[in-house]
């Protein structure tokens, strides 16, 4: 990625909830990208098992990492909304606790963005791997990067085009 494309903070949303198992694994992906303009918003939504613990200790490794530890959980919805409220960057996108990215997921998707005015998001495809106790299993889904600071002006002008 050429310099001319860092310019704009990205959010990451993560809401969590009891993700021990996973959750360390995610924020060491999101750390490692190649794009590093990055504010990595963690929302602990009252776990009961060592998630707080596993992402305070790793915040303190990580000036990006803003973790909130809440006491009480209130909901998927909620916790996924209050990490988009936070969100202080020109992109945002939500990674779930279990999620893990390639290196370049945001260089590519900030460039895309970039690269033309019009889109109001970038997504890309990824594989879940579902591991359970039989085996590993890869589904395909969807990601995406979003702009925020001008996501009304651009979704409205791309609304109109498409009428």
């Amino acid at each position: 990625m050429r310099d001319t494309y860092i310019t704009g903070l990205v959010s990451i949303g993560v809401p969590t909830f009891n993700g021990e198992k996973t959750i360390l694994r995610t924020l060491l992906s999101l750390t490692a990208q190649s794009y590093v303009n990055l504010e990595i918003i963690v929302s602990d939504d009252g776990s009961t098992d060592g998630t707080c613990a596993i992402c305070k200790e790793f915040a303190q490794t990580d000036s990006r990492i803003k973790f909130v530890s809440h006491q009480e959980n209130r909901g998927a919805v909620w916790n996924f909304n209050y990490v988009l409220e936070q969100a202080k960057g020109e992109y945002f996108f939500w990674s779930g606790q279990d999620d893990v990215r390639l290196s370049n997921y945001v260089e590519k998707c900030v460039e895309k963005l970039i690269n033309n005015s019009r889109a109001v998001y970038c997504n890309s495809f990824y594989q879940d791997l579902i591991e359970d106790e039989s085996c590993v299993r890869a589904v395909r889904s969807v990601g995406s990067l979003v702009t925020l600071q001008s996501r009304s002006k651009r979704f409205m002008n791309a609304y109109r085009d498409w009428k």
